[in-house]
This record gives structure tokens, C-alpha cells and sequence, in this order.
């Protein structure tokens, strides 16, 4: 695990950072993790002092650190208990074997850190809520949580101990300001230092903010800034007030990056790239990371690694905000930043599923502009980097009615949520998406959403409702008409009836997308419809014509080079030969296809595929080998919170029995 980096400047606080390296001994544990609450008002310096202690206290950790900011006051709403998943990429979970679920992201999290000995940085809780799925269960760890709030609840379950973060006192706040202001000659008895002190009302962010300005400034005195602020206090008809320190920095900017500082208030995300940035002002990227330098220098945000900027503190964020609210082109920058974000996932989306069947989109608007993603791997990195801010500016444009925007976002993440394991914000993105066009009146958009949201309601097993969805998503494409969106219904709804065991309606429907699919002259339709035609007549027995269907699907989708679809043909190529008795060309099948979703990351694919092929070496009287492929597709189903888990347990249960013993612990590969 990475060490949290050092404050650029820390003072005092001694009597502070003796209680944290009292009480945060995990050595001292013996039923469960030690944790301490830092409880104090925003700015008066609790992530400081937390990120502090930590890092000069690493070696008491040796497995490692892990912090999250929970966001627990951000205008936008606190972050959600998935911020697990981040903990659990840190701790080298692959992220496609990342659990949905999160009761099972927490006992796989609890899992993991139950022999280390770590340190939890828990920062800006809102709740307790948010800090329990969080918490391991066993002693070793530590865990050091950040609030504004006194969470009663978990100083009387888990036992936290309480620290009070006060304000800084005078003289200790006059350290802090002449720190931070570095080698600018100033006398320590200097009266502008105590009014400055004064008038930040001894909050370190306000003082840090305060000492940027002078360091920027390095002609000014501080008399002339304390003067400053006297002005701007007349103004507002204040005294000591803490935006008046924020006004001093923010009247200081240029311009334009008084501007950007504005406009970044309308950004929906904790953080953001220059691309995003830029889209909010309208400035070419090349032109804005210069404003955005000015903003660090000024302490206003600060530079994240990978060239990415958040506000430096929440305080700021609703400063920003406030002045946010009365800029007249609000709604133009807001629409260009949703523009930069859908752009760029329609065009990120194409590199992961070339074949997907595209969705209208109007030309992004003047003066937006888009990352640039190249490949499949980039295009991963960048959905994964910009995932919170994809679903913020999807909740963020329904509340402004940009309803465009909404369907069009919940789309464009569709596929790499759905390859995420990232299902519940899935479903969620989704609902939102069909509001949306139904509130506009765009029967085709709605006719589109609905396709998707049947696929995630058939992956989590509520055939029912994915029945009634798609049964819509039917009726709606054969009103437009669209004779192409019908074909895809059928299909869908085919593939519920045929894991239902309905298969009459499952080969009626699957003859209906082939019918309908081929009279639109729709040659990667037709195919995926002819697969599931033939998935269906294996299924009825009739494994002659099901190979025939399967093999004409596999070589349309070979030629067209729709990879995705290919591994489907090729995993119902599998079951044919099954059904026909070959075994062992099934298990080359599954080679084929399983090879394909492990490329694309397609957990629920992989795991459907692992099963069938466990059962062609039951077949062939090879259990060991089976049972390896059990075991996996049983950690697969756990992880995916399969609706046959628990079958697949009990399938491996009574295969590992019949393992003679001198077998049971062979590395074996599955295939």
C-alpha cells in the first residue's frame, strides 16, 4: 500500500498527535480494529492532522494505508458505501472480480485485511452509515475517521474514542501563517500577522488561503492585505469572516481564472481533468491549465496526480458555488461540461464494444472539449477514472432538466457498467435514463433504454420484470416502427424464456428476431438472432439444426469482426457439441469464448461458460478437473451475486467428494 503523502506544512497540535499515538496502538486490540473519531468544524484542520499522524506514524502499519474522502459534506451529496470498491482495488482485487453486492464486498474487504496490520483514514464522514461497511471486524487494523458530526453511534458500538479538533490558538495559528509564508522576510511581532490571524478566525484553511496570497504577491505587505480585507469586510458588511479571506484570493485572479474558479463550482464531480475544465469555460485545454496553475498557486484548488484538480477544501467548493449561482452563463457552461463527458463515453464506449449499435447524438457544442482516449485499455482507464463524475453529471443534469443528456450518459456508461460489476449504480443510471425520454417524448430513445435495463434485469435473475420491460421496449419499436429495435426485443425476451425453461415462446421469439432482423437487411442482427435460434434448438434436441444456425452465426461474426458476439456464438458452438456427445470439441469451444469475455471482462459470461464446461468433464468421468471449474465459477457466482450459487456450491460439494483424496489439492487448470 502507498503512504499517505505529508502535509506541505504542519504546526503544533502536539497534544493532538500524543492521543492519536496513545490510543491508535492496533497492537492494543484483541477483540476488534482501534478506532478514533476526529470530530471538529470545517477547516479547523482535521485531514491535516489525520494525514499527518499517519504518515509519520507508517511504520507502526507495515501492510499499508488506505484513505477515501467520503465526502460527507460536498454540495453534491455524500459519496456512497462503494467507496469499498476503491479499498478493495487498493488491496489488488482485480476489478472484475469485484463483487456488486456490497454485503459481499464487505466480507470479502474483512477477508482480506483479517491477519494485517493497517491503518483506515476514513475522512469527512457524514455518518455512521457510511463509515461501518468500511470497518474491519478483527483486530490488527486501525481506523482513523474525520466528521464535522459527533457519531454518537459508533462511539457507543464500536467503541471509538472521541478527539475534539479545537481551533488553533493565537499563537499557534500565527506558526501556521508564518510557515506557510516561507521566506517572506516578516517580523514575528508584525501586527498585520495577528490581524491576519484574526480575520481567518484562526481557521487553517482560511490562514493557508491567506498566506498563497501573500506568497503570489511577494511586493505586497501584509499591511496592504490586511487592508484588503478590511475593504472587502466594509463591503459585505462583515468583520471576521472567512469568505472575505477567500474574496481576497479570488478579487487577486486574473480575469479569466476568476472565472474558471467560478465555473468550477458547476462542476458535478469531486474532481476533474483539464479536459473538463476547459469545457466549463469554453477555452481551448492548452489555454486553461494556466488558470488552473493560478488556482493552485492561489490554494484554491490543488494538483492531483495525473494532471487533475479538486477544490482544497469543501469550504472553497461552496464558495465557488455561491458565486457559481449568479453567473449568467450557468447554463451554457453546465451543458458544455455534460457535452465533454458524453462525447467522450460515446467514444470511449466504441472502443470497448465496436459493434454496439449506435445511439443519435447532436455535435458537441462550441468550445467543448474531449480527452482523448485511443484504445481499448485507455478507454477502460478513462470510465474508470471518471466514474463518480459520469454518474454525478448524469444526477446533476435531471435536476436541471437536460433530459438529452441524461438518456444519452446512461447509455453511453451502460457497457462499462455492466462489465464493472457495478450493478446497482447500473440499474440506478438506467432508471434515470428511462424517465428521461419519457418526460420528453422521445419514443425511440425510451425504446432504447428499455432494451438495456431488460439485459440488466435478466443478469440479476428477475425474469419477470425483464419480461415486462422488454415486452414494452417491443410494443414501443413496433409503434416508431423500427423494425431493427423489435428484432433485438425478440431476441432479448428469447434469451428470459430459454433460462426459464419456457422454450416454445423462447424459439418463437428467437424466429421472430431472425425474421425480422434479416427483412431489415441487418447482417450482425441476424447472426446474433440466428445464435440464439440455435441455442434454443439445442436445447430442444434438435442439435443438427442448432449446429447448422450456431456454425452460419459464428462465420458472419468472425467476418464482421464483432468479437463480443462471437464469443456468444462460440459458447452456444459449445453446448451443440455437448448436446451432440463431443465433449471434447465443446471444451475447445469454451476456450474460444471464454478466452473472449475474460479480454472484455465479462464476469457473468465467464461464469455461465466455466459451469457448462465443468459439466463436460463430468461427462468425460474427469472430476478433478471439474471441480476446479466449479471452484471458480462458484467464486465468480459468489462475487456477480448469481441467482445459482448456491446450486453451484452444491454441485461442487458433491463433486469434490468423489475426488480421491491424493487428487483433491492438484494444480489443475480447468480447461
Amino acid at each position: 500500500m502507498a503512504v499517505l503523502p505529508s502535509p506541505a506544512t504542519f504546526v503544533g497540535r502536539e497534544e493532538e498527535l500524543d492521543f492519536l499515538s496513545t490510543r491508535l496502538d492496533p497492537a492494543d486490540s484483541t477483540r476488534g480494529p482501534v478506532v478514533i473519531l476526529l470530530t471538529g468544524t470545517a477547516g479547523v484542520g482535521k485531514t491535516a492532522l489525520a494525514v499527518y499522524w499517519a504518515h509519520r506514524s507508517r511504520d507502526r502499519f507495515p501492510d499499508g494505508q488506505l484513505h477515501v474522502d467520503l465526502r460527507g459534506f460536498n454540495h453534491r451529496g455524500p459519496m456512497d458505501p462503494a467507496a469499498l470498491r476503491g479499498f478493495l482495488l487498493a488491496l489488488d482485487v482485480p476489478k472484475e472480480r469485484i463483487p456488486d453486492d456490497l454485503d459481499t464486498q464487505v466480507a470479502l474487504f474483512r477477508r482480506l485485511v483479517a491477519d494485517r496490520r493497517m491503518l483506515l483514514v476514513l475522512d469527512n464522514a457524514r455518518d455512521t452509515d457510511q463509515v461501518r461497511p468500511l470497518l474491519p471486524d478483527s483486530p490488527g487494523c486501525a481506523v482513523l475517521v474525520t466528521s464535522r458530526r459527533r457519531l454518537d453511534s459508533l462511539v457507543a458500538r464500536e467503541q471509538a474514542a472521541q478527539l475534539n479538533v479545537a481551533l488553533p490558538s493565537a499563537g499557534q495559528a500565527r506558526e501556521i501563517l508564518l510557515t506557510r509564508l516561507g521566506p517572506r522576510e516578516v517580523s514575528r511581532d508584525d501586527p498585520a500577522v495577528d490581524e491576519l490571524v484574526r480575520r481567518c478566525a484562526r481557521l487553517p484553511i482560511a490562514l493557508a488561503v491567506a498566506a498563497a496570497q501573500a506568497t503570489v504577491r511577494p511586493s505586497a505587505r501584509l499591511d496592504d492585505l490586511v487592508t484588503e480585507l478590511a475593504e472587502l469586510s466594509i463591503a459585505d458588511s462583515a468583520d471576521t469572516d472567512v469568505p472575505t479571506v477567500f474574496a481576497l484570493s479570488y478579487h487577486a485572479l486574473t480575469e479569466r481564472a476568476a472565472r474558471l474558479f467560478r465555473l468550477s463550482g458547476l462542476h458535478p464531480g469531486p474532481d476533474f481533468g483539464t479536459e473538463a475544465a476547459a469545457s466549463l469555460t469554453g477555452l481551448p485545454s492548452a489555454r486553461t491549465r494556466p488558470l488552473l496553475q493560478q488556482l493552485a498557486a492561489a490554494s484554491l484548488v490543488e494538483e492531483l496526480p495525473g494532471g487533475r484538480y479538486r477544490f482544497h477544501h469543501d469550504l472553497l467548493r461552496d464558495y465557488a458555488v455561491e458565486l457559481a449561482a449568479r453567473e449568467p452563463e450557468r447554463r451554457s457552461a453546465e451543458l458544455r461540461v455534460f457535452d465533454c463527458y458524453l462525447h467522450t463515453a460515446i467514444a470511449a464506449d466504441r472502443l470497448l464494444y465496436p459493434h454496439r449499435e449506435s445511439i443519435p447524438v447532436q455535435p458537441r457544442r462550441e468550445g467543448v472539449a474531449l480527452a482523448t482516449v485511443r484504445d481499448h485499455d485507455a478507454a477502460w482507464a478513462w470510465f474508470t477514472v471518471e466514474r463518480t463524475n459520469l454518474l454525478a453529471a448524469l444526477g446533476q443534469a435531471v435536476r436541471i432538466g437536460a433530459d438529452d443528456h441524461v438518456w444519452r450518459l446512461s447509455w453511453a456508461l451502460s457497457s462499462y457498467m455492466g462489465r464493472a460489476g457495478s450493478r446497482h449504480d447500473w440499474r440506478a443510471s438506467l432508471d434515470a435514463g428511462l424517465a428521461a425520454p419519457r418526460r420528453i417524448g422521445d419514443r425511440r430513445a425510451e425504446s432504447t433504454v428499455l432494451r438495456v435495463l431488460g439485459r440488466v434485469h435478466t443478469l440479476s435473475g428477475n425474469y419477470p420484470l425483464a419480461t415486462a420491460v422488454l415486452q414494452e421496449a417491443l410494443r414501443v419499436s413496433a409503434q416508431l416502427p423500427d423494425i431493427v429495435g423489435q428484432a433485438h426485443a425478440h431476441h432479448a425476451i428469447s434469451l428470459i424464456h430459454e433460462r426459464d425453461g419456457n422454450l416454445d415462446d423462447a424459439r418463437f421469439h428467437a424466429e421472430r428476431a431472425v425474421a425480422l432482423a434479416e427483412s431489415a437487411s441487418h447482417e450482425a442482427r441476424a447472426a446474433r438472432a440466428l445464435n440464439q435460434l440455435g441455442r434454443v434448438l439445442s436445447v430442444l434436441g434438435d442439435h443438427a439444426a442448432a449446429l447448422k444456425c450456431c456454425t452460419q452465426a459464428v462465420e458472419v461474426l468472425a467476418r464482421l469482426g464483432d468479437r463480443a458476439s462471437l464469443a456468444d456464438a462460440a459458447e452456444s458452438l459449445e453446448r451443440v457439441h455437448h448436446g451432440l456427445g463431443d465433449l471434447v470439441a465443446a471444451i475447445r469451444q469454451y476456450r474460444r469464448a471464454l478466452q473472449i469475455y475474460r479480454d472484455f471482462g465479462d464476469l457473468w459470461s465467464q461464469a455461465e461458460v466455466l459451469r457448462r464446461v465443468a459439466n463436460a468433464y463430468l461427462g468425460l468421468g474427469r472430476d478433478s478437473h471439474a471441480a476446479r471449474a466449479l471452484a471458480v465459477t462458484l467464486d465468480l457466482c459468489t462475487e456477480i451475486d448469481h441467482p445459482e450459487t448456491e446450486e453451484v456450491h452444491t454441485l461442487l460439494t458433491a463433486t469434490s467428494a468423489r475426488i480421491p483424496a491424493g487428487e483433491r489439492n492438484a494444480d489443475t487448470h480447468p480447461a
